[in-house]
């Protein structure tokens, strides 16, 4: 494969009989053992940095240790426009281990970053011991960027909330492990295909020959027009194949609705159990939007509530740190929020419906 098409790793290796390139300050004891570059920072901080000047694109860091205490810290480096103390950094965290361990930073979606940097290092916090083997840095080849970029440009989005009012459109990324996650973030990982569009555009107008520059641009425009609206509206095909097979083709107990999960089928089960009586309920979910306002539409006109104000009824939802005890009380993180009563529904683990004793 030519060199240009395959992905290029630089390796800073610590199983090494001398160091060298690298700097350090602060540690209680540092020194080069049989497994690596073995590091503990007992009362202060320690700095341990060397000179990037890598001459390649580096989307990952894969950072091979031991540790039996753990470590946590900072990786940070320093560009060469920045002077002084000013630097870069993300947190970092070895967990401990008893054999040797892996760990990644992705870097991809950090705009910063740069592998060329004057400077590239950790910080390790007081009451850190780590033993570095080697520290790898890739960066995706061309021929990687050539099959992510086109994997990605394929991959769709899932419908949410905001769909009504905007889609984000195909997306590419360089780097293949990337793919599949693509829009599992806000905003999603990598750039707009419309970039590429436009300099193709513009390309076509720079180029050739002057007489046929807007027939060609013309073409490509309503070239990329018909790619387009094919690729958008499988997209939209993929969003009714979904509601066909996690919601209008389940049974209630299994139906699942986008990105609302099970929810919205507990919203309607629960609207059984309101009475007339009932004119508030308690509804205890991890966050209130968007369970609140789904709640009070299916209830109307009873409305949910946070804490109990003499409501008889109990919405319990993706709750994984509620129960009920002996004395028949929700309690969340171990800690009682409701009078007695006892559970009328079990619907799934963390969820449930509860009304307190008469």
């Amino acid at each position: 494969m030519p060199t240009v098409c395959a992905a290029k790793t630089t390796v800073w290796d610590m199983q090494v009989p001398k160091l060298e390139h690298w700097n350090h300050k602060g540690f209680t004891s540092i020194e080069l053992v049989p497994q690596g570059l073995m590091m503990t920072a007992t009362d202060q901080q320690g700095q341990l940095a060397r000179e990037g000047n890598i001459h390649h694109s580096v989307d990952t860091i894969d950072i091979l240790y031991s540790s039996s205490v753990g470590a946590h810290g900072i990786f940070f480096w320093q560009p060469k426009s920045m002077e002084g103390n000013q630097a870069y950094h993300i947190p970092i965290t070895f967990e401990p281990t008893s054999v040797s361990r892996s760990m990644r930073l992705d870097l991809s979606q950090i705009p910063e970053w740069d592998p060329s940097s004057k400077l590239i290092g950790f910080n390790l916090n007081p009451g850190s011991q780590l033993t570095l083997q080697h520290i790898s840095l890739t960066g995706p080849g061309l021929l990687e960027k050539l099959t992510a970029g086109a994997r990605s440009l394929l991959t769709f989005d899932v419908i949410h909330a905001y769909s009504v009012n905007f889609l984000w459109g195909p997306r590419m990324v360089s780097n293949v492990d990337h793919v599949h996650s693509v829009f599992q973030e806000v905003p999603p990982r990598g750039s707009s295909v419309n970039g590429a569009l436009y300099v193709l555009l513009v390309a076509a107008v720079i180029f050739g020959a002057p007489n046929n520059r807007m027939k060609r641009v013309a073409v490509l425009f309503i070239l990329f027009w018909i790619l387009y609206d094919l690729r958008m509206g499988t997209e939209m095909m993929t969003y009714a194949n979904t509601d066909i097979k996690t919601w209008w083709s389940k049974p209630i107990e299994l139906k699942d609705y986008r990105d609302r999960g099970s929810f919205t089928a507990f919203s309607k089960v629960a609207a059984e159990f309101v009475e007339d009586t009932d004119k508030k309920y308690v509804l205890l979910t991890p966050t209130g939007w968007p369970y609140f306002n789904t709640m009070q539409y299916e209830t109307y006109p009873a409305s949910p509530t946070t804490s109990d104000e003499g409501a008889s009824l109990w919405f319990v939802f993706d709750m994984h740190n509620a129960y009920v005890n002996d004395e028949g009380r929700i309690l969340v993180d171990d800690k009682p929020v409701s009078p007695p009563g006892k559970v009328i529904l079990s619907y799934e683990p963390g969820a449930f419906i509860f009304r307190t004793n008469e």
